[in-house]
């Protein structure tokens, strides 16, 4: 790649990054403000709202334009991430949700990605992953059913049990409601 390609990609990036809307919904307000603090400064965001509960950030999508990506915390304290997915894609079909975590849960992960989540990250990787699914975010359709895992260390006991897990995805499957 030559210099003025490389120029012209991070002018486009950063064009789109300035038009972003984004929402942090995450009851632990010092992570939240953190990790606020740390995507404005390397995304120049045009807009970044913080909710410290999935209601009021619910709220707010009725009221007012959607955001373009929502990273959506697992547990908020009183709606789950499982609980306001639903309602939020429904209000607001082509925001993207990332659900964010600190537990590292398989079964969760299904349940978030069949309840229209279009990414699952655990919150304990470093902010550059996070910081790419984001610049990323911009580039997939919502709802795309691409399953981002991104989480610190990979598991052995996953990689030692591949049946297992095809077991939990088939059993998820065959048990989800159907429409």
């Amino acid at each position: 790649m030559n210099m003025n390609t490389e120029l012209e990609s991070l002018v486009k990036f950063k064009t789109v990054a300035r038009s972003m809307t984004l929402w942090l919904v995450d009851d632990d307000d010092e992570y939240r403000e953190s990790l606020a603090g740390q995507l404005r400064c390397e995304l120049e965001i045009h807009s970044l709202r913080q909710f410290s509960s999935a209601e009021l950030a619910a709220a707010a999508l009725v009221k007012g334009p959607p955001p373009d990506l929502i990273l959506l915390d697992i547990h908020t304290g009183g709606m789950s991430a499982l609980e306001a997915l639903g309602p939020m894609k429904e209000i607001a079909p082509s925001t993207r949700v990332l659900v964010m975590t600190t537990v590292r849960d398989f079964d969760v992960e299904i349940a978030v990605f069949a309840a229209g989540a279009d990414g699952f990250i655990s919150k304990l990787i470093p902010f550059e992953g996070i910081l790419d699914w984001v610049r990323n975010s911009r580039r997939t359709p919502p709802a795309s059913g691409r399953i981002s895992r991104p989480w610190i260390e990979s598991s052995e006991e996953d990689a030692a049990q591949p049946t297992s897990i095809l077991q939990r995805l088939l059993r998820f499957v065959q048990t989800a409601p159907r429409s």
